[in-house]
């Protein structure tokens, strides 16, 4: 028998009668209890039937190997936004070997969010098995102060 998010007075009338619950702040109390346990499941549930399709269209090393290259082509957009910013003047006006380093510098930023906007266009499952590990492992480490009350491990985003 399901619970209904708003019980009926009758239906509380009934388990108060059965011994079940007392009065109505238990009845919000289990709602509220039973909303919070589906809310923290369902993150855990959505990554296992992610892990479930991507088994069902990749093998295992070919997962790997590509998990491996999207996470490579995260860390080269992040080391080419870096040198971006850091080689970006503040004075103006730029000089043209100024304008031109920052060209060569925004090229090679443009041409990482292009090979990662190509690998997320070919293998959307796998982005979302990765937002998804990385969603479960934030989750995992502000709950426990740690990954397994290990230290924060920092992750590519």
């Amino acid at each position: 028998m399901a619970l209904d998010a708003e019980p009926s007075e009758k239906r509380i009338h009934q388990l108060h009668l059965m011994g079940f619950i007392a009065d109505q702040k238990q009845v919000e109390a289990l709602t509220t209890s039973l909303s919070v346990a589906t809310d923290k499941i369902h993150g855990p549930l959505n990554a296992l039937a992610l892990v479930k399709l991507v088994d069902a269209f990749y093998r295992p090393d070919d997962r790997m190997l590509l998990l491996k290259q999207i996470d490579d082509a995260y860390v080269a957009c992040n080391v080419a936004y870096e040198a971006m910013a850091a080689g970006t003047p503040t004075a103006r006006p730029w000089t043209d070997e100024q304008k031109s380093e920052h060209q060569r510098l925004l090229n090679a930023k443009v041409e990482c969010d292009r090979v990662v906007d190509e690998l997320r266009k070919e293998h959307k499952l796998l982005f979302r098995l990765r937002d998804a590990r990385d969603m479960l492992s934030r989750a995992n480490t502000s709950e426990r102060g740690g990954f397994f009350g290990d230290e924060v491990k920092k992750s590519h985003a």
